[in-house]
């Protein structure tokens, strides 16, 4: 059965929250995992069903979602610590619109290729969860575990202009809706916002992109090669999946 998770929720969050409007006392999983900060889609299934997993374990995916200029974390998303801040102007992102256009449009031509794994994923290096290695720095997990993906299909819309204290607060509002049992350092990065000492002018920008890709596919592990191609301080924002094939 298709259901909406919403920003701000974990995946039990979102599991409970469908137990609780259809009443329903089986057990529930998910095929196909969403990050906290994104939204839209997903499968559960439920009782029995959920036997059947592997069946429904490698559909194609539709995302929606934007690369937010102006600030890099090491998650690749709003939910991450900072680790670059630079400003830029409309014509700086007029000019890395075409640049990652073009990127992205090779990507698209070449068809199938290896992704890495991303930092923050629950890929397991050594019996653990790249995302525990990382967040606990109980070493910073450098790996070289890759998966097949394919890019089907890129679409690019109108850049995007924010009002940066504006996106700040809804971003802020959005973290705070997390279950506070699951430990994403929440504190350390609301922090981190509200201490923010700059003003872009008060606006920042994105690209918005909507993207088809193979299952397994890792949207912030994609912004996080542009941001490494590019060497620029961008982040993933919005991740919305539109569709499951």
């Amino acid at each position: 059965m298709f259901y909406i998770k919403e920003a701000g929720n974990t995946m039990v969050q979102t599991m409970d929250k469908f137990k609780k409007e259809n009443n329903i006392n089986n057990k529930v999983c998910y095929c196909g995992r969403l990050d906290p900060m994104a939204r839209g889609l997903v499968l559960l299934l439920v009782g029995e069903d959920c036997k059947k997993m592997d069946q429904y374990l490698s559909t194609i995916k539709e995302y929606e979602f934007e690369i937010l200029f102006g600030l890099s974390t090491d998650t690749d998303d709003p939910l991450g610590v900072f680790d670059n801040i630079h400003e830029y102007n409309e014509d700086n992102i007029k000019y890395y619109y075409e640049q990652i256009k073009e990127y992205l449009s090779e990507k698209c031509k070449n068809g199938s290729f290896e992704q890495k794994f991303h930092n923050y994923s629950s890929k397991r290096v050594n019996g653990i969860p790249l995302w525990k290695h990382n967040k606990n720095e109980m070493h910073h997990a450098m790996h070289d575990a890759m998966h097949h993906v394919t890019i089907y299909n890129v679409e690019f819309k109108e850049i995007k202009k924010y009002n940066f204290n504006e996106w700040k607060d809804n971003i802020i509002t959005t973290i705070n809706k997390i279950d506070k049992k699951n430990d994403f350092r929440q504190d350390i990065i609301i922090n981190n916002y509200n201490s923010m000492n700059i003003n872009y002018n008060n606006y920042n920008y994105s690209i918005p992109i909507k993207i088809t890709v193979s299952s397994g596919f890792y949207v912030r592990q994609l912004v996080a090669d542009i941001k490494n191609h590019f060497n620029i301080a961008i982040l993933t924002f919005d991740i919305n999946r539109t569709n499951i094939f």
